[in-house]
């Protein structure tokens, strides 16, 4: 069985011991919450776990989830949060018909500077397999 503060423990295997002084309630919600949804009466029970046992095709399955659920808890709760994009919520989008415009860039593509290898069309055609 994993109680809560064994859960820290694993927890902590897991993420390379970067909960290491975290009492369980202090956990992300995000890990707290895989403990909330597997554990009956306050503890996740994981019959056949310990190394040289044997599980039975179910609590190996069981155990995969475990292990996946926590894995992914764990990197939601240590994944980099980014600040809100810079924008007015206030403003309303408006979308104007009236004499539409459309900048098409008539430019000539420039030479290579003097000095710079150039493949030519054909030379590159020469080189396909």
């Amino acid at each position: 069985r994993i109680e809560t503060e064994e859960n820290v423990t694993f927890i902590n295997k897991l993420s390379n011991e970067h909960f290491r002084n975290f009492k369980f309630e202090q956990l992300p919600e995000a890990i707290k919450s895989v403990f909330s949804e597997l554990a009956t009466e306050n503890a996740i029970d994981v019959p056949n776990s310990t190394p040289g046992s044997h599980p039975t095709a179910a609590q190996l399955q069981f155990l995969r989830r475990l292990c996946d659920d926590v894995a992914v808890a764990i990197a939601l709760a240590l994944a980099p949060s980014y600040p809100p994009t810079l924008f007015d919520a206030t403003l309303s989008p408006s979308l104007t018909t009236q004499n539409p415009t459309v900048e098409i860039s008539t430019a000539l593509p420039q030479p290579a500077p003097a000095g710079y290898p150039v493949q030519t069309s054909q030379e590159h055609m020469q080189h396909q397999p």
